[in-house]
């Protein structure tokens, strides 16, 4: 592939994969997972606090319809879910959304619900 465009062509021919947003409330975050349904590649759960991610899709008119979103409170809980998701199989990526960075690789490391192989240390 030489292209963004055959990157995407890529993407599309595939499976749709599931990514699960962690601390989901931004404009940007909101846009690129629709954008992302929109071209086919991806769906999207929305995790953090409810009220916040409508508010941010409303104000911006961003269609989050087609996106479960799940309640969590605060930014590191939000960061902590997504990541279990995949974990768990419920999605196939987890996205870092409004989260410090070093928070969500706390998740992503974590032993319990991260996303570490058997065997790694």
């Amino acid at each position: 592939m030489k292209t963004i465009s055959a990157v995407f062509d890529n993407l599309k021919a595939g499976e749709k994969k599931t990514i699960a947003v962690g601390a989901a409330a931004d404009y940007d975050v909101l846009g690129a997972v629709r954008n992302a349904y929109d071209e086919g590649i991806a769906n999207a759960i929305l995790v953090g606090q409810e009220s916040a991610i409508k508010k941010v899709a409303a104000e911006n008119n961003i269609d989050i319809a087609p996106f479960k979103i799940v309640n969590v409170e605060g930014d590191v809980e939000a960061a902590r879910t997504a990541v279990k998701m995949v974990h768990d199989g419920e999605a196939d990526l987890s996205m870092k959304g409004m989260v410090q960075s070093p928070d969500f690789l706390r998740a992503v490391l974590d032993k319990e619900i991260g996303l570490r192989r058997e065997g790694s240390t």
